[in-house]
């Protein structure tokens, strides 16, 4: 009803007004999908920090893992030197 109001009521110019009308009803509804966007980034952001997900592994667990792996070859090692020796 408000678009055949419009495109009567505008004359020559009826199109352009119908136009309009849509444009500035969208905006609204536009405003709200960025906002929307723009807070799904911040949360899958924040559950891929909360879940380890990382692109690039931080230096404090590269440490750890180095550090792990080394004290389970040396043990490993430390072993294999005591069944050596005892056989």
């Amino acid at each position: 009803m408000i678009a055949f109001i419009l495109l009567f009521s505008g004359g020559d110019n009826g199109l352009n007004a119908l136009q309009n009308m849509a444009i500035m009803t969208a905006l609204p509804f536009s405003i709200i999908v960025l906002c929307m966007m723009v807070s799904f980034y911040k949360d899958a952001n924040q559950e891929r920090k909360f879940l380890g997900l990382t692109l690039s592994p931080n230096k404090h667990r590269l440490k750890e893992y180095i550090n792990s792996q080394s004290e389970d070859f040396e043990s490993e090692m430390i072993n294999r030197r005591k069944n050596i020796k005892n056989d």
